[in-house]
């Protein structure tokens, strides 16, 4: 079981990896995230994520996509699930505690100006048989 938990592990870096980080511009925004903060945001992720021991019973893919705001000051609000491609409940909080993780990060700027910024960003697990 550890082996293919660990296989698991593996497999889910790689895939977060080849994922995209979709910013949302909140309002009037024009400011474009630097690739060193979409970079550290899925390193922090790939680091912390722990696949919960309770879903190695299931096989196949499970895919979220999650929600939340990067504020003038730099921390994680209003993080949310906006899309399961199937319900996992225990996936859902843990993505969520990770977010809620995020250390204080740069501000995205418009016009030299910090500015709140809205961040959708998938994660895909592969669950090993």
């Amino acid at each position: 079981m550890k082996k293919y938990a660990l296989l698991g592990l593996i497999l889910f870096n790689s895939f977060l990896f080849s994922q995209e980080v979709h910013p949302v511009p909140t309002q009037q925004e024009t400011a474009e995230p630097k690739q060193e903060t979409i970079a550290f945001i899925r390193q922090f992720l790939a680091n912390n994520y722990r696949i919960p021991p309770a879903i190695y019973d299931s096989i196949g893919s499970i895919q979220l996509m999650a929600d939340f705001v990067l504020t003038k000051e730099g921390q994680v609000k209003d993080p949310k699930i906006i899309y399961s491609s199937r319900p996992c409940l225990l996936c859902e909080k843990e993505y969520l505690r990770v977010l809620r993780m995020l250390p204080m990060i740069n501000p995205m700027k418009e016009e030299e100006l910090p500015v709140d910024y809205r961040f959708r960003i998938p994660l895909h697990l592969v669950i090993p048989e």
